[in-house]
């Protein structure tokens, strides 16, 4: 049994597998494309390499293959919300419902409000005092962004008193609140915190642009609400995330406060909610803003869907304005238009396997085999972007700094992947740079301010390794797939992630980094905010 991703299984399937040798090519193909069976965990998340997956088992097929035997091969799709039925799907049968595990889990209640949020701009004063990074993102996206952060706050304290009441089993519960763009969780963290303090609620905050040492620590603070975990919480615990709650995140929340999204995501994210069947009454709202709903809706991230998914819940809420979102009793078909949108794998035709088959030497007509793990879809370009203490633009030259990263290399575990538009504002300090940062791909808006010649243009270090091409850019000369080493003074991200309003130095996380690395070889770093 292996254990893989994408990239390393799809690569080998098709005759490309990546670190391989070209003599070794086609072994790790039949390997993978015989006598094998693919377990797609996750599967909505992997469309592309599902549609490949088909293609594959066509021309494996009776009518393709040239051999009138073959060994057995197969795939099989893990997911809870795989967008179109499959034609032969695993059920349950009456003795697995049976089972008191499964069938808590099952028969769980877990009806949602539907809510659109009042017309009316915020009043209040606590609501208006938003970051500066709200203050410049314009007049609608400011009024849009702090009401929907007004609604979610309410409800957050409905939650509370919903369970202040007896009888509902969490005296101190676990609260989630699900947003769709980065910048609405910071600001919705915000509030909370200052709010409820430290004291009245623990308040936690988890995005996707994290540094790997950041989200491992926040994972920890996960632990009291994993599935299964007796509850110890003393207060409550609020817990404000972005889509990556969607996957791999094994919690189990009292309360479930979440923005408008597609079917499938909607789904994904009641999973979490009372997810073992404990025996309590859980809370849940979902949230519609009305620039989900307007005629001309268009969002970078799930594009037209939101709407037809948000008509489908009201045909189907009762009289209460409520959605069951139970898992044996969930009312809403899925629905193609209300689905969010993913990307589509080219079509693998004949000639292309032809040419995939020759390995050595490949052919100079190669198809390009990410297309069919990933779709056709651009994805924004991308940079990894690391901090350290003990560099600076105005005080180390190149050289010095090569001999610096060399004894102590830049780590994965240390670095966020972002798009470039977001580090090149950021860069030339263009506040604007959250409103459109979502945890999964999103259309770059135009760039333009990075060229204005008045505003200043902070410096990092391109990280190529030890020559030359390592020196001190300006953010116009940053290329897609680089690695930046930043200042750590310029801040920029804090305890929870990617945060461009921090101006406090951020904390450098290399040394953690470097400890799985480690082996025999120590290095110790001397110097402000390293040691």
């Amino acid at each position: 049994m292996l254990c893989s991703t994408v990239d390393q299984v799809g690569s080998r399937l098709l005759f490309r597998g990546y670190g391989v040798s070209d003599s070794m090519k086609p072994v790790h193909a039949g390997l993978i494309g015989s006598d094998c069976l693919i377990l797609l965990d996750e599967a909505h998340l992997a469309e592309p390499f599902r549609q490949t997956l088909d293609w594959v088992r066509m021309y494996r097929g009776q009518n393709w293959r040239e051999a009138n035997t073959a060994a057995p091969w197969g795939a099989a799709l893990l997911t809870a919300t795989p967008g179109e039925k499959p034609q032969d799907v695993f059920s349950l049968d009456d003795e697995d419902r049976s089972h008191p595990v499964l069938k808590r889990r099952l028969d769980a209640s877990k009806p949602a409000r539907l809510i659109l949020p009042a017309k009316s701009k915020a009043k209040t004063e606590s609501v208006t005092r938003t970051r500066d990074e709200n203050e410049k993102t314009g007049g609608g996206e400011k009024d849009d962004l702090i009401r929907r952060a007004t609604t979610i706050m309410e409800k957050v304290q409905e939650a509370r008193k919903h369970f202040k009441e007896s009888g509902n089993g969490a005296p101190s519960p676990a609260i989630g609140v699900v947003v769709n763009r980065v910048a609405r969780a910071r600001e919705v963290f915000r509030q909370l915190t200052e709010k409820f303090g430290a004291e009245e609620a623990e308040c936690l905050l988890l995005i996707g642009p994290s540094r790997p040492v950041d989200r491992d620590t926040v994972a920890s603070q996960l632990a009291p609400i994993r599935t299964g975990a007796e509850r110890t919480l003393e207060k409550p615990l609020i817990l404000v995330a972005t889509q990556c709650i969607e996957a791999g995140v094994d919690i189990d929340l009292d309360a479930l406060i979440t923005e408008a999204a597609p079917l499938d995501c909607l789904r994904q994210r009641f999973g979490r909610l009372n997810r073992a069947g404990r025996d309590v009454r859980p809370y849940a709202a979902i949230i519609a803003a009305e620039s989900d709903l307007s005629a001309r809706a268009d969002d970078p991230v799930y594009g037209t869907a939101i709407k037809p998914a948000w008509g489908h819940l009201m045909e189907a809420a009762g009289k209460d304005g409520s959605v069951e979102f139970g898992l044996n009793a969930f009312p809403v078909r899925m629905e193609t238009d209300a689905l969010a949108r993913k990307a589509d794998a080219p079509i693998l035709l004949p000639a292309h396997l032809d040419l995939l088959s020759q390995t050595s030497p490949i052919p100079a007509a190669d198809p390009e085999v990410s297309l069919y793990l990933h779709g056709t879809a651009r994805q924004p370009d991308s940079i990894s972007v690391i901090w350290r203490a003990d560099i600076d633009s105005e005080k180390n030259r190149d050289e010095d700094i090569r001999r610096l990263l060399t004894l102590v290399p830049p780590r994965s575990l240390e670095a966020i992947e972002l798009p470039l538009w977001a580090v090149r504002r950021w860069l030339v300090q263009e506040e604007r740079t959250l409103a459109h940062l979502a945890d999964i791909a999103t259309a770059a808006p135009e760039e333009t301010e990075h060229t204005r010649p008045n505003r200043v243009k902070r410096k990092v270090f391109r990280w190529k390794g030890n020559d030359e091409r390592s020196r001190w850019i300006d953010p116009a000369a940053l290329r897609p797939g680089d690695t930046i080493i930043v200042p750590a003074r310029h801040g920029g991200v804090d305890a929870f992630g990617w945060n461009p309003a921090c101006k406090e130095p951020a904390t450098d996380v290399g040394r953690k980094a470097a400890e799985p690395f480690a082996g025999r070889r120590f290095a110790v770093r001397v110097g402000a905010g390293s040691v």
